[in-house]
C-alpha cells in the first residue's frame, strides 16, 4: 500500500497508525499526527491507514 508520510512516498504493508509510529520509533505521546490535512484524534490512531493516505508528524514541544 502506498502512502505519502512526511512529504515522502511510502510502500507499506496495510496496518494502523500506532504500527506506523512505532515502525519509525516515534512515541505517540510526543506528536500530533495529521491525516489528510486534518488533526486525528489519539483514540482514532487503531484504525487502519487508506492507500493514498497524507500523514503528517508534528512533534509537540513544551517549554517557556
Amino acid at each position: 500500500m502506498r502512502i505519502i508520510f512526511n512529504g515522502r512516498e511510502e510502500d507499506i504493508e496495510k496496518s494502523n497508525f500506532y504500527d506506523l509510529l512505532e515502525k519509525y520509533n516515534i512515541d505517540e505521546k510526543k506528536v500530533v499526527l495529521i491525516l489528510n490535512n486534518e488533526i486525528l484524534k489519539k483514540e482514532d490512531y487503531k484504525n487502519n491507514l487508506n492507500e493514498n493516505d497524507k500523514i503528517e508528524v508534528i512533534t509537540v514541544v513544551g517549554g517557556g
